[in-house]
């Protein structure tokens, strides 16, 4: 499923316009231009996005996959 630019801000807990200053800096999760406007961004990779930004406590232990 694809979610438009609010949807996926509310997803990453972020507005919408950082979304929008991410994109224009290159940076943030992946997301599909439909249309010469049209921005959609996966759930697949909003989940992606979400990992590589987890953080785990250096406690010796091996994170589950």
């Amino acid at each position: 499923m694809l979610l438009d630019t609010k949807s996926a801000a509310k997803v990453l807990g972020v507005s919408a316009s950082l979304m929008k200053r991410w994109r224009a800096d290159g940076e943030g999760p992946r997301f599909v231009t439909v249309g010469p406007r049209l921005i959609r961004y996966s759930e697949d990779d909003l989940n992606t996005y979400i990992n590589r930004l987890t953080r785990y406590q250096n406690n010796g232990e091996v994170p589950a996959p």
